[in-house]
């Protein structure tokens, strides 16, 4: 067998196991193709990382992916596309490329600057392999993506429904409406905001600064649920047309909002609520407080944040987290059944919520914590299985 050294392989490049390889480790895998990015290079012990692999292979075990319409059937060709101009509320459109479609055919369409098709330039050149096309070819390298088969992993019937089938949602400019509903206070209010980002809150039971739409819920944890929903990785990743950067960042408009698929799962609905509840508490009490160190802040801050998206991404991706040996869901819903204060029952924490989560932190150090050793696992999968539900996401937009 030929060494690597041979091929001149790269982070990044696309190549495959040989099947003898292959073959031993396939039932371990999260999915069935024998396609791999190359992940890094260790060319002083002859050993090399496939991304979304455990385990190292030595040199001697990767092969390049022929261009031949078999090994490299389940590669499509996905290129940034230009930004649009969007009206302030218009209907954002989003462009995604078929993923089922062989990159080889969509290069046949793809141009140089010269006005070279790509395809025409790789017959001409007499490249053979795909790490090939990538090495000769920079600008595409990026955008030669595996078509992993995910659709099997995503569970539809965890889906509660639309957003707008769970409450009333209006614009701002429903002002009038929107503040009776308020004199009233027979509704739970979630004031929700169309700029998207990473770090930011964007729906919230007070108003604070600018807010571009309103949702009227009559049942209070229904409403607490929606804003640890909507808050979510996942949450604003469906508010956001496309992903493609891999920044969270954006604008949602008020037919995504409504259109909104929301997750739910009635047996982890308490203790999902009950986490929404804590970080609500966490968040007035930091602004409140100066006993603490920001640094500490920060970091309870940032696990109750990673726990939501954690929790959500199971709901969507249950039997990839069970491939995988991951249970997020069933170990938090355990943690929530040691406290001794009912977060749900005090509403927004209260004067228990320093205690309750002082508890909770004592209770993940312990060694040995189920919920901590599996969000220590997640975290070797975790802007894996992110990119997997943006992809899935995206294709069903």
């Amino acid at each position: 067998m030929m060494n690597i050294n041979q091929y001149n392989f790269l982070k990044g490049d696309i190549v495959k196991l040989a099947d003898e390889r292959f073959d031993k480790i396939s039932k371990h895998l999260l999915f069935p193709q024998n396609l791999f990015y190359v992940e890094d290079l260790d060319k002083e012990n002859n050993l090399i990382t496939l991304r979304n692999v455990e385990e190292t292979f030595p040199f001697a075990d990767i092969l390049p992916v022929a261009v031949n319409g078999e090994d490299d059937k389940d590669i499509y060709y996905d290129p940034i596309v230009a930004a649009s101009v969007v009206g302030l509320d218009g209907e954002i459109p989003t462009y995604h490329r078929d993923s089922s479609k062989y990159y080889m055919e969509s290069l046949r369409k793809s141009y140089n600057a010269k006005g070279e098709s790509y395809y025409s330039l790789i017959q001409t050149k007499q490249l053979n392999y795909v790490h090939e096309i990538q090495h000769c070819f920079p600008i595409l390298k990026g955008d030669l993506k595996i078509h992993y088969h995910l659709r099997g992993y995503v569970n539809q019937s965890n889906i509660i429904g639309k957003l707008c089938e769970l409450g009333n949602i209006y614009t701002d400019k429903n002002k009038d409406k929107i503040n009776e509903f308020e004199e009233q206070g027979e509704h739970n209010i979630i004031y929700i905001r169309r700029s998207i980002d990473e770090k930011n809150i964007i729906a919230s039971s007070e108003i604070d600064g600018k807010c571009d739409y309103v949702m009227m819920c009559k049942d209070d944890n229904m409403a607490t649920y929606i804003r640890f929903f909507i808050n979510s990785s996942i949450g604003k990743l469906l508010l956001l047309p496309d992903f493609k950067s891999g920044k969270m960042k954006g604008k949602t408009n008020f037919s995504q909002l409504k259109k909104l698929p929301v997750y739910y799962i009635h047996t982890y609905a308490d203790s999902c609520i009950a986490l929404q509840i804590l970080i609500d508490f966490w968040v007035v009490y930091n602004k409140k407080t100066t006993s603490i160190d920001d640094s500490v802040k920060s970091a309870v801050c940032n696990y109750f944040y990673s726990l939501r998206d954690s929790l959500v991404l199971e709901m969507i991706l249950p039997d990839l987290f069970e491939k995988s040996g991951v249970r997020i869901l069933k170990h938090w819903k355990e943690e929530f059944g040691k406290l001794t204060v009912n977060p749900i029952a005090t509403q927004n924490g209260g004067e228990y919520g320093l205690t309750v989560i002082t508890a909770l932190f004592d209770s993940l150090m312990a060694s040995g914590n189920e919920l901590m050793e599996n969000m220590n696992r997640l975290r070797l999968y975790m802007n894996d299985f992110m990119n997997f539900a943006n992809k899935i996401m995206s294709e069903s937009k």
